[in-house]
């Protein structure tokens, strides 16, 4: 099997796995549980997973260029009562701004701290969620922000030929990523960058310019979730988005992305990201408390992460073994 040939499988497979799971899972939860697979219901899930689909491909881009960041869900508290007071004063275009605006600020920081001042991502993102979470409570005063103008609330209420708003929203933004890693130099960038960033810095790719890019879109994308998580709720709130890092990694994991860098892929993101919305309204409906869901995520990364790292020991002793036997 050629390289290119190896690398086209390991990039299909992915996606592929992860819509296996989803049909597997969808198929348990509608035999426990009929009303899963009724129209009102996957319109449901797919409006629970248009945000998180839309911070999960923030998570992607930071994954691939060999990253982490555990502070996308205090960023979207962080943003959303950012962006609700900014609307309170300034209407909702003025909060929607706010919104993305300050979140993808928070993300470049972030990438600032890990490409600039070589601040291991772990460190800065939790650093990064310890700062946003108390700006949050700091400026709402632990309360949530309501009073907000009807047309911030329409992007998470409203509907376009009877299709949610978000998930239309989520569609376009999936699209826009994957258009932008396949058919950019600077969206390819970021693949040579997880791959190797000293083969990437020998090819002329400014590697921390390109990493920083990464977490501040990362930021942004955290920043655009929130804008629905807050028109759902029709208020800011500084308690949104505990526990959201997990599940964006469980997401862009169980898509197929590579934890060690240079592989993602933006459909299997998008699957996994399903997967997580389904395992939560499944879980409801088969009357299964939700705490068990975070069990089964954690379980599940660990799993993926596990099976992940023996592949990519079994392919290094593979090329090798194989270049031992060219070098004969």
């Amino acid at each position: 099997m050629t390289g290119k040939l190896r690398a086209s499988m390991t990039h299909i497979q992915g996606p592929l796995s992860s819509f296996a799971m989803l049909i597997v899972l969808s198929a348990g939860f509608t035999l426990a549980a009929p009303e899963f697979l009724t129209e009102n219901n996957i319109s449901n899930v797919l409006r629970q997973a248009s945000p998180l689909l839309i911070a999960s491909l923030g998570q992607m881009l930071v994954i691939l260029v060999a990253g982490i960041d555990i502070s996308t869900g205090a960023l979207v508290a962080f943003a959303s009562v950012g962006g609700a007071v900014a609307a309170v004063s300034g209407g909702a275009a003025a909060g929607v701004a706010a919104t993305v605006g300050l979140a993808a600020l928070a993300g470049t920081v972030s990438g600032l701290a890990v490409s600039v001042f070589q601040v291991q991502a772990v460190i800065a993102t939790i650093g990064m969620l310890g700062a946003a979470r108390g700006l949050a409570l700091l400026i709402s005063d632990g309360q949530p922000i309501g009073n907000l103008p009807p047309g911030f609330l329409d992007l998470a209420n409203s509907y376009l030929l009877g299709i949610p708003a978000p998930v239309i929203l989520a569609a376009a933004v999936t699209m826009l990523v994957a258009g932008w890693l396949l058919l950019t130099p600077s969206g390819r960038a970021l693949f040579a960058i997880g791959g190797s960033a000293d083969a990437a810095r020998a090819a002329g790719i400014h590697v921390r310019l390109h990493r920083t890019i990464a977490y501040g879109a990362a930021g942004a994308l955290a920043g655009l979730a929130a804008v629905i998580y807050t028109g759902r709720a029709a208020s800011g709130q500084p308690t949104f988005g505990v526990g959201l890092e997990i599940e964006t990694i469980a997401a862009v994991v169980l898509g197929g992305t590579a934890l060690g860098g240079g592989r993602a892929t933006v459909a299997g993101t998008a699957f996994g990201a399903i997967i997580v919305a389904v395992l939560s309204n499944g879980m409801e409906l088969a009357g299964i408390s939700p705490y068990i869901e975070r069990v089964v995520l954690g379980f599940a990364l660990i799993v993926i992460v596990f099976i992940d790292l023996t592949r990519r020991r079994i392919l290094e002793n593979i090329r090798n073994r194989q270049i031992a036997m060219a070098n004969r």
